[in-house]
């Protein structure tokens, strides 16, 4: 006894986190991706078809079993037509089933396809993002050094100026030196690589919330197909139901057919026995009136004076035995038997 209350507490157990487990899966599934999404719906409904196809495999065959023993012929055909219909429709629904496994199947390899060609997109796009920020530092670079140039280029005009116009005094002693510009080669850091790899990250969000909507209308869709599966499931189920109570009914009219046979059989064979037991009767009769006419055999006993006349004893009721009475059919062979020897 310890041990089997052991065993149903473990299985309870483990029933219970199995539970626990599934009601975690279903509420994770809207957190997941779209590939997480159907590996796990995918499992869990699959034994819902499956227990529901063997369960109409083994009504059908029930039906079948119980079809094959009726004889009348129009109820025969008129059923097997009936069972043959939901056949037909089982065995289109496993195609219907087969075809959608197939764009399943195929819709996982696309999907994939379209994941390895969006890994590699990401690739060269973070290549694409590196060489454009490069670029755009460099244009910046540009912008700026084309801006000192200009400026040294003014600068220099206004040196070579000063020099072509005379001046007298201590401002032409400096007109021997040249004065030239120091470029700042410092690189542009109001726009950094950080604020670019940002602009791409926002840009690549969208795309991947656009696709994840997308993915979610297409679960959508299959959880449609696989509600409206269940509820032709429910409805055959129904008629299977209601062909099982036409079966009861037939079956509970051939019953009544055979009994009605079987108790006109009967009481035809109780009316011979009857008519038997009136002619012996008679015969008796007849025989006792000749014997009271004729005074050497008034010794004789008559028919009903506690000895019979004939070679079989009559018994009474109460000492019968059961046999004989509960099977009727028994009792009218013996007493076919009795009426023979007589």
């Amino acid at each position: 006894m310890a041990m089997l209350r052991v065993s149903s507490y473990r299985r309870q157990f483990e029933e219970e986190l199995e539970w626990r487990v599934q009601q975690r899966l279903w509420r994770a599934v809207p957190l997941l991706g779209s590939q997480g999404q159907i590996a796990i719906l995918w499992p869990l409904m699959a034994p819902c078809f499956e227990e529901d196809n063997d369960s109409l495999e083994a009504q059908i065959c029930e039906l079948e079993e119980r079809l094959a023993g009726q004889q009348t012929t129009s109820t025969s055909d008129f059923i097997e037509y009936q069972t043959d219909k939901p056949l037909c429709v089982q065995d289109q629904s496993l195609c219907d089933v087969e075809e959608l496994r197939r764009e399943l199947d195929y819709l996982q390899e696309q999907y994939e396809e379209t994941v390895q060609q969006r890994t590699l997109i990401q690739l060269e796009r973070e290549d694409v993002d590196v060489v454009t920020a490069d670029c755009l530092a460099l244009r910046e670079q540009v912008k700026f050094y084309q801006e000192q140039l200009a400026h040294i280029e003014a600068q220099h005009e206004t040196t070579v100026q000063n020099m072509v116009v005379p001046v007298e005094g201590p401002a032409a002693a400096g007109r021997e030196v040249l004065e030239f510009y120091n470029p700042d080669i410092t690189p542009v850091s109001w726009i950094s690589r950080s604020t670019i790899a940002s602009w791409l990250r926002a840009s690549r969000l969208q795309s991947m919330r656009r696709s994840l909507q997308s993915w979610r209308g297409v679960v959508r869709s299959w959880k449609g197909v696989v509600r409206s599966w269940r509820g032709v499931v429910r409805s055959w189920r129904g008629v299977v139901r209601s062909w099982r109570g036409v079966c009861r009914i037939e079956e509970m009219k051939e019953q009544q057919h055979d009994l009605q046979v079987q108790m006109r059989e009967q009481c035809g064979d109780y009316e011979e026995l009857l008519g038997v037991w009136w002619k012996r009767r008679m015969r008796g009769c007849a025989t006792c009136e000749r014997n009271r006419c004729r005074p050497d055999q008034a010794k004789q006993p008559a028919f009903g004076d506690g000895c019979p006349p004939y070679g079989f004893d009559v018994m009474p009721k109460h000492n019968r035995p059961k046999s004989s009475i509960r099977d009727p059919m028994k009792l009218t062979a013996t007493a076919r038997q009795s009426f023979e020897q007589m």
